[in-house]
């Protein structure tokens, strides 16, 4: 029933599905047990892989389906979020825009490296938010949208989608369906957790297929 629910959303084709399932036998041997298994999500293939990719098919789906024609979305100097939203977005031909967390006061934005060097080469508009980010970030954003709609542009705000926790929820099917090819049932699913995105996908996903699953997220941040 949840594919079904799942196949009338709009979505674009993104990632490279379904993930290797692989058993880590030895660390399960090491530990004397339960039997774990690794969902390989780094391989999704977008912006050198990883969770948000699933995030992105149907937040990106949505986007095209209102004709968005810009993504505007902010995130910590060196994000992950932001270098796949940005590499979704020269797919699919859209341009983007994103507000980002200075470092600390002061922080030069051309001293190039990691993300932030892979956010500068594959083009994205870029501005700078100070410290107290929440406050700074929230405003920076209303003045982004408004600039580029002043522009004729018709801007789309991904962190605000409600669809982010389909890419997820879709990611349980997706599982469920590997383990019952391997005879093998699912207890727990551990993973980490910053903004809440693939937990409350995987939580979704979970619930609505009826399963016990108990989802364990482990915050990235104290």
């Amino acid at each position: 029933m949840l594919g079904f629910q799942l196949a009338k959303l709009p979505r674009v084709r993104l990632a490279h599905l379904p993930t290797p399932l692989y058993e880590a036998k030895n660390l399960t041997k090491e530990l004397g047990g339960p039997r774990i298994f690794v969902k390989r999500d780094d391989l999704t293939g977008l912006g050198f892989g990883g969770n948000k990719t699933r995030i992105l098919e149907f937040i990106m789906g949505d986007a095209l389906a209102k004709g968005a024609d810009v993504i505007v979305t902010g995130a910590g100097w060196q994000s992950n979020w932001c270098t796949q939203v940005i590499s979704a977005c020269r797919r699919l031909g859209l341009d983007v825009a994103i507000y980002k967390q200075a470092v600390e006061d002061g922080y030069d934005p051309k001293d190039y490296d990691g993300n932030h060097l892979l956010h500068f080469i594959l083009g994205a508009e870029m501005v700078v938010v100070g410290h107290p980010w929440r406050e700074k970030a929230a405003k920076a954003k209303e003045k982004l949208i408004e600039e580029l709609r002043s522009k004729g542009m018709k801007p789309y705000d991904a962190g605000e989608s409600p669809y982010r926790p389909i890419g997820y929820a879709n990611g349980v099917l997706e599982l469920l369906t590997q383990a019952n090819e391997l005879g093998v049932k699912i207890d727990y699913i551990v993973h980490a957790n910053g903004s809440g995105m693939t937990q409350s996908g995987l939580i979704l996903g979970s619930k609505a297929l009826n399963t016990n699953i108990e989802v364990i997220g482990i915050s990235i941040s104290p």
